[in-house]
C-alpha cells in the first residue's frame, strides 16, 4: 500500500506557503481539509509532526491556525520528507526467504538499492525548497 504521508504532507506545505505569498496570515486545518478533501482531525495529525520539527507554527484559539514557520525558501522538500515520518525504506522484502544462496543474496541486493535510491531521492527533495516547488505548481 501507497504511503501518502509525505504528498499528503507536501500538499499542505504548498498551501501554506500560497497562503503567505497571498497574504493570508493564519490557515484552519478546517481549510486545509478542505483544500485536501479530508477532515480536519485528519490534517491536524498530519501536521503534528511538522510542527516538531519546526516547520510550521499554530495559533489556538477562535481565530487561530496555522503558518509557515520559517520563509519558505529556507524550507527543503527533504525537510517536509523527513517530518512526514517518512524514513522507512522504498522497498520491502521477505525475510523467510529460506536457505538458498540466491534468495538471501537477492536481499542483500535489495538492501544496496534501497539505500541507493534513498541517496538519490534525498539528493532530489534537499536540492529544492518549498518556494521552488510552489513557484512550479503555481504557474
Amino acid at each position: 500500500m501507497a504511503d501518502l504521508r509525505f504528498s499528503t504532507a507536501l500538499q499542505a506545505m504548498l498551501l501554506l506557503a500560497n497562503a503567505v505569498r497571498n497574504g493570508e496570515p493564519l490557515v484552519s486545518s478546517a481549510q486545509l481539509g478542505e483544500c485536501l478533501r479530508t477532515n480536519p482531525s485528519f490534517v491536524r495529525a498530519l501536521l503534528a509532526p511538522l510542527f516538531q520539527a519546526g516547520l510550521i507554527e499554530t495559533t489556538r484559539g477562535r481565530n487561530g491556525g496555522v503558518r509557515l514557520a520559517k520563509d519558505a525558501d529556507r524550507i527543503t522538500l527533504w525537510d517536509v520528507h523527513q517530518a512526514s515520518g517518512c524514513g522507512k525504506a522504498l522497498w520491502e522484502f521477505r525475510a523467510d526467504v529460506g536457505d538458498h544462496p540466491a534468495a538471501i543474496r537477492a536481499n542483500d541486493l535489495l538492501n544496496r538499492l534501497n539505500d541507493e535510491a534513498g541517496a538519490a531521492v534525498a539528493a532530489v527533495l534537499a536540492g529544492q525548497t518549498l518556494a521552488e516547488a510552489l513557484d512550479e505548481v503555481v504557474s
